[in-house]
């Protein structure tokens, strides 16, 4: 939605130009974190019947000193645009990683990774983009059965035992 670019890059302005860019991408990743596991923020947020006063009272607990980003989301509310905030959040870090040469990375695995083992894989990932930074993020997804899958854009790098199996099947298959 046009509206909801707007909405990101007028974030991005305000952070760039009180030099807290960084500081703003952290937080928009906590708030989107905090309504992915919590989905009845948004409910709360959008529900007519509660009043601004305790809207505003509620993000102030929830961003404690984080002012800037009760202002925002407090604003969002009294335009009605509440409902839109993970797409004008998710569109703000995207202008800022592109910005900042940094790509977004998801590595996918059973269980969770021991930090060396992931340091070790973002490293390797890190050699074959060399000009950008990678930030990544690791989800839990059972059905690999074991192993791991690195997505990185539109790049997947699958070397989970699920694809192991899924291409013997297919070799099996073929004759």
């Amino acid at each position: 939605m046009k509206n909801n670019l707007a909405w990101a890059h007028a974030i991005y302005m305000l952070a760039k130009e009180e030099n807290q860019l960084p500081q703003y991408k952290e937080d928009a990743h906590f708030f989107l974190t905090s309504i992915a596991s919590e989905p009845a923020i948004i409910k709360y947020l959008q529900d007519p019947f509660i009043t601004i006063k305790d809207k505003e009272d509620f993000l102030n607990e929830l961003f404690q000193t984080k002012t800037y980003l009760t202002n925002l989301m407090l604003l969002l509310v009294k335009e009605h645009q509440i409902k839109h905030v993970g797409e004008i959040l998710n569109k703000f870090i995207r202008k800022y990683n592109k910005e900042h040469h940094i790509k977004e990375g998801i590595i996918w695995t059973v269980n969770k990774l021991d930090q060396a083992l992931e340091k070790e894989i973002e490293a390797k990932f890190s050699k074959k983009y060399p000009s950008q930074k990678i930030e990544f993020t690791t989800k839990i997804d059972k059905d690999l059965i074991g192993g791991f899958k690195v997505e990185i854009d539109q790049d997947v790098y699958d070397l989970s035992i699920k694809n192991e199996l899924t291409n013997i099947k297919k070799e099996l298959l073929k004759e």
